[in-house]
C-alpha cells in the first residue's frame, strides 16, 4: 500500500474543472485513486502503441468514490476498493502516431476503449451479486481522445467529453446509478509520476509506467438506481391497486 500523494486531490479538482463550456456545468459523480504505485502502462510496440493496467489479470486495485448521488444507499457512500481494468484487461492498442509540437507531446488513441471499476467484494442487492460501479467507454469518430504533456515532463492527461461535434462519444454504464438520455459526458485521466519522463520516440510516445488519477462527469448528474427490493414492493403495490380497482368496477357492474 502506498501513500496518498499529495497532489491527487489537487488533480481531481482540476479534472473536474475541465468540463467543455457548451455542455452547461458538468456535475463530477465519481472519482478514483490509485492505491498502488505505477498501475497504468503505456508501451511503445514500435508499430503501434498499448495503453493497459499494471495487473492484466486481475485489474489494478483503487480506491472509488461516488460523489453528489442523490439517494446513494449507505453501503456505496466512502472509499470503496475496487478493480480497474482497461477493455476488461486486455488494454487498448493505437497505431495512431504521437505529435509534438515543440513543447507538449501527444499520443491519439483511434480505438474504442472502456475503462471499467468493479467492487473487490460485489454486493448482494434483492438476490443478486451487483460490482460494476461504474464503466466508460470512449468511441473516436472523426477524432481521437489524446494522452498529452509536457516533453520530457513526469504528467499527462487524458480527457475525453460528448460534444456539439460529435468527435468521439463517451457513455456510461454502472449497476447503481441510473443515467439520464440525451446526457453530456465526460471522463478525464491524470497521469501522475510518469516513469520515465513523458517524450515522444519517433513514432509514438515511449514507454512508461504512471499513477492514474480518474474523475467522470455528467449533466445531468445521475441518480441512484433504487434497491431491487423496494422496486419490488413498489410493483407490487402498484398491482394491488389495480387488482383492487377491476374487483371494485366487476361488483359495481354486477349490481
Amino acid at each position: 500500500m502506498r501513500r496518498f500523494k499529495t497532489f491527487a486531490a489537487a488533480s481531481v479538482l482540476a479534472l473536474s474543472l475541465a468540463a467543455p463550456a457548451f455542455a452547461g456545468t458538468l456535475t463530477t459523480f465519481a472519482t478514483t485513486t490509485d492505491v498502488n504505485s505505477s498501475d497504468i502502462t503505456w508501451t511503445d510496440n514500435g508499430t503501434s502503441g498499448t495503453l493497459n493496467t499494471s495487473n492484466t489479470t486481475t485489474g489494478d486495485l483503487v480506491n472509488f468514490q461516488f460523489e453528489h448521488i442523490a439517494g446513494l444507499q449507505s453501503y456505496l457512500q466512502g472509499n470503496l476498493t475496487a478493480y480497474e481494468k482497461i477493455n476488461n484487461g486486455l488494454g487498448v492498442t493505437t497505431t495512431a502516431a504521437g505529435t509534438s509540437d515543440g513543447v507538449n507531446d501527444s499520443q491519439s488513441i483511434n480505438s474504442v476503449f472502456s475503462i471499467s471499476y468493479t467492487l473487490a467484494t460485489p454486493i448482494n442487492v434483492g438476490g443478486m451479486l451487483l460490482s460494476n460501479l461504474l464503466t466508460a467507454t470512449v468511441t473516436p469518430n472523426t477524432a481521437s481522445a489524446s494522452i498529452t504533456g509536457t516533453d520530457g515532463g513526469s504528467s499527462a492527461t487524458l480527457s475525453a467529453s460528448t460534444n456539439k461535434n460529435n468527435v468521439y462519444t463517451v457513455s456510461f454504464t454502472s449497476d447503481f446509478l441510473k443515467f439520464q438520455p440525451s446526457t453530456s459526458y465526460s471522463i478525464s485521466l491524470a497521469f501522475n509520476s510518469v516513469t520515465p519522463d513523458f517524450e515522444l520516440d519517433n513514432s509514438f510516445i515511449s514507454s512508461f509506467v504512471a499513477d492514474l488519477v480518474g474523475s467522470f462527469a455528467a449533466n445531468p448528474a445521475p441518480t441512484s438506481i433504487p434497491e431491487v427490493p423496494s422496486a419490488a414492493l413498489l410493483i407490487i403495490g402498484m398491482a394491488a391497486v389495480g387488482v383492487s380497482a377491476r374487483r371494485r368496477a366487476a361488483a359495481a357492474a354486477s349490481v
